[in-house]
């Protein structure tokens, strides 16, 4: 159910999938309602519908199929390129949708769909961002919009993962909102430990569970010292 007071005000979605009709349906209901999701690479994919050619017949609805290799990958970011285009899918029905595909280094592809059109977004947005966004218009913004959605992805996984705290289970809302704050709280204090401590300095740049191990080993190591066992790591 979305507000009343955001029906009309302009709303950017940024989810994982759309493959769910009933959520495609609901936000196609609402004209000022968009999303950006990241898809699986095999959906299906459309050029846009022909000109009519005057033959007699009902005239196609759709162009051919379109491929990930198909994209043109004329735009960098983040040591990633990415290429753009304005296609028909299935689970959009037949509005034009904006189809992007990202490529990194190794070779691997994504695809993403947006329903947001680039064109509306006021150009003062792009000129706050570097020159390479200006030089290649508005139409892969809201690539950057969905950036800003992975780093919130990027926090959950590292809490779930390497801080195992999704093996706590709590039914009641009153918990579950401390937990979420204490939770942030604590995943907050662990990334600027390194930047707050010498000790720690040399993981700065390391992965999470390099950190996550470290702290480990030191914990394990006070309480087996404290039990007469102490731990000479080699």
């Amino acid at each position: 159910m979305i507000p009343a007071a955001l029906q009309n005000e302009p709303v950017f979605l940024s989810v994982d999938d759309t493959t769910v009709p009933k959520f495609v349906e609901r936000v196609l209901q609402y004209p000022h309602l968009a999303f950006i999701c990241n898809v699986r690479s095999d959906s299906a994919m459309y050029e846009l519908p022909p000109l009519p050619s005057g033959k007699p017949g009902r005239p196609k609805k759709r162009g051919k199929r379109i491929h990930l290799d198909d994209f043109t990958l004329s735009w960098n970011m983040d040591g990633m390129k990415f290429g753009h285009r304005i296609v028909l899918t299935h689970i959009c029905g037949n509005r034009r949708i904006h189809a992007y595909v990202s490529c990194t280094a190794s070779g691997s592809r994504r695809l993403f769909f947006s329903t947001l059109d680039p064109s509306t977004l006021h150009m003062s947005c792009a000129w706050q961002e570097r020159k390479i966004l200006r030089d290649a218009g508005m139409d892969y913004y809201p690539l950057k919009l969905y950036k800003l959605r992975w780093a919130i992805e990027t926090n959950y996984y590292e809490q779930k993962t390497f801080w195992s705290l999704n093996a706590y289970r709590i039914r009641r809302q009153n918990g579950i909102e401390h937990r979420v704050n204490l939770v942030n709280l604590v995943h907050s204090s662990l990334k600027m430990l390194p930047y707050l401590d010498e000790h720690f300095a040399k993981y700065q740049n390391a992965s999470p569970q390099e950190l996550r191990s470290h702290i480990s080993w030191q914990i394990t190591s006070f309480v087996n010292f404290r039990g007469g066992v102490k731990v000479v790591k080699c």
